[in-house]
């Protein structure tokens, strides 16, 4: 839905729902408007004292994930613990986004204290926020701990191998990624550009690659 449609039909409707009040404060957070965002949030925390009308995690998700993805990782941070003091139990979507944040603050120990929720919330081996966890401990420089996540996510996409061999090559385990890239091959998945990319990177980062300028075939 276009940005305008979404404000003509949020003033028009009457009386709103917590529907109504989403699907405008979504599309102001696919549009990037992080600041207008927040303030259709906010108008709506003041409607609180409305048991029907009131922001649920889908509204708390959406905020917190459009400041992340705009590279606003702090105010994510600090909206997803305004959700938490607030008592709305987070759903896969709000932790993929929290996840995201702390990867690129390198936030190692909110990252932890997050994955903490996740287990208590039974979505480890969720294969998206898996691979947000994933991503957040490779970026955080804890290769361990993505990969403990790794092997216990359920349905692996080909993002999941790709962020483990990635994340190999970005900590010299040249041998690894590519031991993880064989096992990827054995396991039925089809390797993508993205694929050969990371495993051409570590070899080139762990020094697998001959003086000819020829990496090891793979």
């Amino acid at each position: 839905m276009e940005l305008s449609e979404a404000e003509y039909l949020f003033s028009e409707i009457q009386p709103k729902n917590i529907v109504t009040w989403n699907t405008l404060i979504s599309c102001y957070a696919e549009s990037g408007l992080c600041d207008e965002t927040f303030a259709i949030f906010s108008q709506l925390k003041k409607l609180d004292i409305d048991p029907v009308v009131k922001p649920n995690v889908i509204s708390w998700s959406t905020v917190i994930g459009g400041f992340a993805s705009n590279g606003s990782c702090e105010e994510s941070l600090q909206l997803f613990r305004q959700m938490q003091h607030s008592g709305i139990l987070s759903n896969s979507v709000s932790f993929c986004s929290i996840l995201s944040a702390c990867a690129e603050l390198s936030a190692l120990i909110l990252g932890r204290e997050i994955h903490g929720h996740v287990i208590r919330g039974s979505l480890e081996s969720n294969v998206l926020v898996g691979n947000g966890l994933v991503n957040m401990y490779i970026k955080c420089g804890s290769v361990r701990e993505g990969n403990l996540v790794f092997e216990k996510i359920i349905g692996k996409d080909t993002y999941s191998w790709n962020t483990m061999i990635a994340g190999y090559g970005m900590h010299g385990l040249g041998e690894k990624a590519l031991q993880t890239f064989n096992r990827m091959i054995e396991s039925g998945f089809e390797p993508d550009g993205v694929t050969f990319v990371a495993c051409l990177s570590s070899c080139s980062h762990a020094g697998l690659v001959r003086s000819d300028g020829r990496g090891v075939q793979i």
